[in-house]
């Protein structure tokens, strides 16, 4: 197995050196492009760690139209709206479904072909193999670009990852997504959002004082607070003046707590779960893309975090935010269930852990 792997980085690095220097020279005299396209497959959380990039990368290459290939995943959307719709980052937004067809594959090819584009940057999933990564380099090679952003990249410890799950480099998911520019960031800036929320939402929060504001579920099930728990928050929250509003998506019929708030689950779209969160006294979230995106506004954040995952790999650099994580015996698992079923690392914090942070810390 280990020769396997050592033959397929040889001719995967073999491939790109002739892509560099010989597929390269045959476009030279391709006519430049002001156009650059930037490849990210992901989820909501996936996406929102690399805007500070986008943003970045905008800056850049000022006169240049930045168009983005992603795919169309259920948590990139929020109430039916794309997250990268209210950012303006992208002249295009390229997405296809996954798991993506031979087919549309091709189609796609086609597509972006016709833009020339003068330079691409693929950011590669976190947890991704050699294969999978040199499977997209060779399909992004098509494309005829003068450079892939870049190669030296994909080399980090890629051999190690698939020979022993342990033995790879920690790299913060924000700093990862900067790293690949060359370019680290010395302050964490609130990120300027398009939104316009409805009428609904807008009126009912202009006639709301001093709330708070909670997103109790996730899609990984060990990144679920017990709901016990979260009744009882809600109830302290309500016991100081604080009334409660609870958003989030979710296909869980479970949304009677048995308490006091307000139900805004499965009732908001993306410019209005932003425009709560930015309303908001505090935020409570679990570990999910709502949480990196409330990295990007002013509030106070709370994120309740299972320990299952290493340490800092998706922690916010955001001061307003603030990680709930206790390592337990057996974290961390890398298991997506609890082997044990109770969610115990998440589930070792209770109410006054929340309201430690919230009203010590950020008063």
């Amino acid at each position: 197995m280990i020769i396997m792997h050592k033959l397929l980085l040889f001719f995967s690095n073999l491939y790109i050196f002739l892509y560099v220097n010989i597929y390269n020279f045959l476009n030279i005299y391709r006519k430049k492009t002001n156009k650059i396209l930037i490849v990210k497959v992901g989820n909501l959380g996936d996406l929102v760690t690399n805007f500070q990039a986008f943003d970045y990368i905008k800056q850049k290459y000022s006169n240049y139209k930045l168009d983005i290939l992603t795919s169309t995943g259920i948590n990139s959307k929020v109430g039916g709206k794309n997250v990268l719709d209210i950012i303006n980052i992208f002249n295009e937004i390229y997405e296809f479904n996954l798991p993506i067809k031979l087919n549309l594959l091709f189609k796609i090819l086609i597509n972006l072909n016709k833009n020339r584009y003068y330079k691409i940057y693929y950011f590669y999933p976190e947890s991704a193999s050699t294969l999978y990564i040199y499977k997209w380099l060779f399909f992004l090679s098509l494309l005829g670009s003068r450079k892939i952003v870049k190669f030296r990249i994909f080399k980090l410890n890629l051999f190690n990852r698939l020979t022993n799950k342990y033995n790879f480099t920690i790299i913060n998911e924000y700093d990862r997504a900067l790293k690949l520019l060359d370019f680290e960031y010395v302050n964490f800036l609130p990120f300027k959002f398009e939104i316009i929320p409805t009428p609904e939402i807008f009126n009912f929060i202009n006639n709301i004082d001093n709330y708070v504001l909670i997103s109790p579920y996730a899609k990984a099930k060990t990144n679920i607070w017990s709901p016990n728990k979260v009744a009882q928050l809600i109830n302290k929250f309500n016991s100081i003046g604080l009334k409660v509003i609870l958003v989030g998506n979710t296909t869980s019929n479970e949304f009677n707590f048995g308490c006091n708030y307000i139900n805004f689950i499965n009732k908001t779209n993306l410019s209005d779960l932003i425009y709560l969160i930015e309303n908001a006294k505090y935020f409570v979230t679990m570990e999910t893309g709502t949480a990196h995106l409330a990295s990007f506004l002013n509030t106070k954040t709370v994120v309740i975090s299972p320990s299952n995952y290493v340490k800092g790999i998706w922690q916010s650099k955001s001061s307003n935010v603030f990680y709930l994580r206790k390592d337990i015996s057996c974290s961390p698992c890398l298991h997506k269930t609890c082997k044990f079923g109770d969610n115990r690392c998440i589930n070792s914090f209770d109410v006054n852990d929340v309201l430690n942070v919230l009203l010590l810390k950020y008063i």
